[in-house]
C-alpha cells in the first residue's frame, strides 16, 4: 500500500528526529508540507524527499591547514590590538 501522507510523527519516525521539531519545521515554513488546519499538518512523498534533500549536509572544502589557519588568526588577533 502506498501512502499518500506523513503525519509528523511518521516522518520523524523515517527521519529519525523527534516529532515536535518536525511540527515545529513544518509550522515555521523550513520545511514543505500540507496545512490542513492551524495545527494540522500532512508530508507527502515529494516533501520528504525535499526536506532531505534541504538537510544534507556537505562538507566544506578545507583550503587551509589548521596550522596556517591558526597563525593567521593571530595575525589578525595582533593587528587588531
Amino acid at each position: 500500500m502506498i501512502q499518500d501522507h506523513y503525519t509528523p510523527a511518521v516522518l520523524a519516525e523515517k527521519l529519525h528526529v523527534s516529532a515536535s521539531m518536525v511540527k515545529a519545521k513544518g509550522h515555521s515554513g523550513e520545511w514543505p508540507c500540507l496545512k490542513l488546519g492551524p495545527r494540522t499538518i500532512r508530508f507527502t512523498e515529494s516533501h520528504y524527499q525535499q526536506i532531505v534533500e534541504l538537510t544534507e549536509h556537505k562538507a566544506p572544502q578545507q583550503t587551509e591547514t589548521p596550522r596556517e589557519r591558526n597563525k593567521r588568526l593571530r595575525a589578525l588577533l595582533a593587528n587588531a590590538s
